[in-house]
Formats: structure tokens, sequence, C-alpha cells
């Protein structure tokens, strides 16, 4: 390690200067391995110095806890290698693309509950019953293969028609498709098959 830097609270620090690099509060710590990785880490707003909001550095992917000389390790060891989870595949069952529900929660906790596309809320809709839920979208699909996935520009919050709505194609419509899509149903206008499946104007 060429640097490291300790807040007992884990909220605030002055800039790494050297990498590999880490960030310790009083119950652990996360590793950066570039300089690259550290100041576009969208859990860290870099100024002159270094704010963490929401909790401190222990929601960063990657954290490691530290607790009565017990190391409770993740599955690795880094903030760059816990964002390579999200496409990996496990062997064990079926191949599947795994999905970090870590990465889902700082998705809704950077967009909210609500659907980007239509708005809708289902707690506003179903009180009580709907809270917390909502479906996240992989912008990039799993299927496609590994890449590093960022739960605030990789991810997006939408209910389940307008989810269903998206992967009507493949690739996916975006999330301003299907926006201009509704805006265009309420001004009553006919889409083409052409309109569909080639597209959306611009």
């Amino acid at each position: 390690m060429e640097h490291a830097l300790y807040r007992k609270t884990g909220d605030w620090f002055h800039k790494l200067q050297k990498f590999p690099g880490a960030l310790l509060d009083e119950n652990g710590y996360v590793v950066f391995e570039t300089q690259q990785a550290f100041e576009t880490c969208s859990w860290l707003h870099i100024k002159q110095d270094v704010n963490v909001p929401n909790g401190g550095i222990k929601r960063i992917p990657g954290y490691v806890w530290v607790k009565d000389d017990a190391v409770f390790l993740p599955k690795t060891t880094s903030y760059e290698k816990e964002l390579i989870n999200e496409g990996a595949r496990s062997e064990i069952i079926l191949s599947r693309p795994e999905r970090d529900s870590r990465l889902r929660a700082e998705c809704i906790l950077h967009h909210g509950l609500s659907c980007l596309v239509c708005g809708f809320n289902f707690e506003k809709f179903y009180g009580v019953i709907g809270s917390r839920f909502i479906h996240v979208h992989h912008i990039t699909p799993l299927s496609e293969g590994e890449y590093k996935v960022n739960p605030i520009t990789d991810m997006v919050p939408l209910c389940p028609n307008c989810h269903a709505m998206v992967h009507k194609r493949t690739p996916p419509f975006t999330v301003e498709e299907l926006k201009v899509f509704i805006k265009e149903s309420k001004k009553n206008k006919k889409f083409s098959v052409d309109y569909l499946w080639n597209g959306v104007r611009s």
C-alpha cells in the first residue's frame, strides 16, 4: 500500500496521493488500486478534500470490515474488482449471471424508487404494501457477458410495465426512447412497425 488515510467516522479525508491507496475508518477500509478509480468513484465527492456522504466509506463496494482482530473479507478486496462482480457468471448454478444486491441498493439510493420512464411509485399508489418495490434495469444486458457495472450510470429503476417494454426490442429501448413512445401515445399518434423497430425519431 503506497498511501493510507484514516478518519474515525469515514466521511471526510484529504486526497489520496499515491496508489494503490486506502481510506480507513474505525471499522475497516476500502482500497483503490488506481488514481482513475479513486477520482471517478461515484461514492466520493472530490474537490479540494474528499467528502463521503450518507454513511461514509462503508457504503463503497469492496469495503472490508475489521472487528475484534477478525477480518471479514468480501469477494474482492478493492473498489475496482468489486464493480466487476455484477456481470460475473456463476459456475455453480447454471452459469447464470450474478446480480449483486448491493449494486441494486446503490442504484435505488441514487435514482429513487420511482420509475425513470413513467414516474410510477408503488408506495404512493399502493401504500405500505408497495414500500421499497421497484425493478432495476441493466442498461447493458448481463447476457452480453462480463463488464464493470456502475450502479448509478449502468442501472435504472423501472416499473414492471416499462421494464417489459424496454425489452420488446433487442437491443433494449433506452429510457429516453420509451419516454418518447409514451409522449407520442398521449398525442394519439399512430406508430408504424418501422418506427417501432428502427428507432425513435429525433
